[in-house]
């Protein structure tokens, strides 16, 4: 093969693979399944959250400790699938001492 070949060959097969990224570019993951692995992913955590997602956006409901918020949203941020966040979650405040903490 001469290096002309070469070049126009390689230059073909780049072209085609960013061609075909385009038109068979996986779509997003169905909502039933990003809200599952949400759903772990708080589990894991231990937070007690209803979850439900439209179109990747994540909708959060209940109630946690404050403390525990920044985590949460960093945490579900974090799943493959999640575009959005929208935060109805009640913060809690526990006061030190309590026989909750």
């Amino acid at each position: 093969m001469k290096s002309r070949e070469v070049v126009f060959l390689s230059v073909g097969l780049i072209l085609g693979a960013a061609f075909a990224r385009l038109v068979f570019r996986r779509r997003g993951a169905p909502d039933s399944v990003i809200a599952e692995r949400v759903r772990h992913r708080l589990r894991r955590l231990g937070a007690e959250v209803e979850v439900s997602v439209s179109g990747g956006e994540v909708e959060l409901r209940g109630s946690v400790p404050a403390s525990d918020h920044p985590r949460i949203l960093r945490a579900v941020s974090r799943v493959r699938g999640v575009r959005a966040i929208d935060d109805d979650l009640a913060l809690l405040q526990i006061a030190h001492g309590s026989f909750l903490h």
